[in-house]
């Protein structure tokens, strides 16, 4: 067994670890964390340099007082084969993995986990990649009753695709400066959480991947996120508490987040929801730049879901090029799911949004310029627009009704339900930025090289289960 340096840096190739990409390590670096953890702390070190190292494995945990050191020049690369992936209890307010909430099955465990955990610091200038190909294309086949590997087991049954790094129920969690890519689902997945900082890291998926949603903070309270790009398949920055009855039985609300200085590349918006049953509340997203995303400025809910969503700002917003809505709030997101029912139209199960504020937003180019869509037996409320632009490239609005809006005199146009309040003014000067953050460069070395990680990326036969140092196939 390898031996952790001064007693508290865990260097994963004392353990055993080849790094060659090639070989699976999952052994070393699970030993490796597992040292730090007996320690009481310390650090779970992945060394890069200038020659690059690609350390291919499985999932492992993380624990309290540790910092994970992914250096410049390396990669943590998950496993292609699902045997590696332990299956874990999904979270209690969904009932079921991102893929199959409310459903009671197991989903697969991220490759980066971190369980009830404190003061836990996730850095080092290298890479994260979930090896997200295979899994995108066995959820493509849509057939989750015979789900093929790696999305479904020997028997056929289908277990909802793993996150790259999930932390769950813990607090004073730091995510910083690194590359993640390719997650199979969702990409950085903060659940629970008390006390977050995610900033100056890059996060990349296929505009097509899907479900790749870039950083999701879910029943998380005091959290900011600054200084990253993200570039996706799904919602690239969103807030979520949980789904409908689990999510306000377990009754724990997203609160306090502030999203700031992103940059917004492909993806389906800056988003609240459309799990939010808990309850969503005192969230910003300031000073944001987004070019080519689906959807813009997004709050999304249904009946069924319940909660209130209350005092939510976007402020200082620039929307270079949108798809479709530059602005979409609908409390009417599955307009083609069941039919309503009593249960699903009661007080309690009836989501509300109210109280919340566009202000200083330009969309320079949109498919369409609003869609602000309430249901007929709860409106959006208190929804403003101040400095709110729409440029000569953005189409007619896509839909207002249902809701209770006003606009200031400088907003154009106007919504076509809302009313003009000329005593609505912004509370800070604003001009947009023309500036914006790029993918990092160890993104776009990787896109360009054909590295030694390719091997196990488009590996074809699978290694003995229990024997995890061997070689994978080339």
């Amino acid at each position: 067994m390898g031996r952790c340096q001064h007693g508290s840096l865990c260097d994963v190739t004392q353990f055993g670890a080849v790094g060659d990409g090639t070989t699976y390590d999952t052994d070393a670096v699970r030993a490796a964390a597992a040292a730090v953890n007996h320690n009481g702390g310390g650090t779970l070190l992945f060394p890069g340099g200038k020659s690059s190292r690609t350390y291919l494995t499985g999932p492992f945990n993380l624990s309290s007082n540790l910092i994970m050191i992914v250096e410049a020049g390396a990669t943590v690369l998950g496993s292609l084969y699902s045997n590696n992936w332990p299956l874990i209890e999904p979270l209690p307010w969904y009932g079921g993995g991102s893929d199959q909430q409310q459903q009671g099955t197991r989903e697969y465990q991220a490759l980066v986990y971190a369980d009830g955990v404190s003061n836990l610091t996730i850095t080092g200038g290298g890479v994260i990649d979930g090896n997200g190909h295979t899994w995108w294309g066995c959820l493509r086949k849509d057939d989750w009753a015979n789900a093929s590997p790696p999305c479904g087991d020997d028997h056929g049954v289908y277990h909802s695709r793993p996150h790259l790094v999930m932390v769950v129920r813990s607090s004073d969690v730091k995510m910083t400066d690194l590359t993640a890519r390719d997650s199979p689902n969702w990409t950085l997945h903060f659940a629970g959480v008390n006390g977050l900082l995610v900033a100056n890291n890059s996060v990349h998926s296929p505009s097509d991947a899907p479900n790749t949603d870039g950083i999701n903070l879910d029943c998380t309270q005091d959290a900011v996120v600054e200084d990253n790009y993200v570039a996706v398949g799904d919602d690239a920055l969103c807030v979520k508490s949980g789904i409908n009855h689990l999510g306000r039985t377990f009754g724990q609300p997203s609160r306090n987040i502030v999203f700031r200085r992103n940059t917004i590349g492909t993806g389906h918006g800056i988003t609240i929801g459309s799990e939010m049953s808990a309850g969503v509340s005192n969230v910003t997203f300031e000073d944001i730049i987004m070019d080519q995303t689906n959807v813009g400025i997004r709050l999304k809910s249904q009946r069924g879901r319940g909660g209130v969503v209350h005092d939510v700002t976007y402020r200082n917003v620039h929307m270079q090029s949108i798809n479709e809505e530059c602005v979409q709030v609908t409390l009417n997101y599955d307009a083609n799911g069941p039919p309503s029912t009593d249960t699903q139209t009661n007080a309690t199960a009836t989501p509300a949004f109210q109280n919340i504020a566009f202000e200083n937003v330009l969309c320079e180019h949109g498919g369409k310029s609003y869609f602000l869509d309430g249901l007929p037996e709860q409106a959006i409320r208190h929804l403003s627009l101040i400095n709110v632009t729409m440029g000569g490239d953005v189409g007619t609005e896509k839909g207002c009704r249902h809701t209770a809006c006003t606009c200031d005199a400088l907003t154009a146009p106007c919504p076509s339900c809302c009313t003009k309040d000329n005593e609505l003014l912004a509370t800070r000067k604003w001009s947009p930025s023309a500036g914006r953050r790029g993918p990092s460069a160890q993104y776009v070395e990787a896109q360009a090289s054909v590295g030694i990680s390719g091997s196990a990326r488009n590996g074809r036969s699978q290694p003995p289960e229990d024997d995890m140092t061997k070689h994978a196939p080339t």
